[in-house]
């Protein structure tokens, strides 16, 4: 099994997800059908530029 893209809609989830506050990165990741790796390489990108259009 391979790696599969990240839809922008759903980067842009993990983003708004992240700023609530109200789970963590595992149960995001489980919500949206990710991996955690996506989940925190997303979050460290949007730290990195503070833009999630650049995700």
């Amino acid at each position: 099994m391979g790696k599969k893209n990240v839809s922008s809609p759903q980067k842009w989830q993990i983003v708004g997800l992240l700023k609530s506050g109200d789970k963590k990165q595992n149960e995001i990741a489980k919500l949206l059908g990710v991996s955690p790796k996506c989940v925190s390489s997303t979050k460290k990108r949007y730290e990195e530029t503070g833009d999630w259009f650049c995700l």
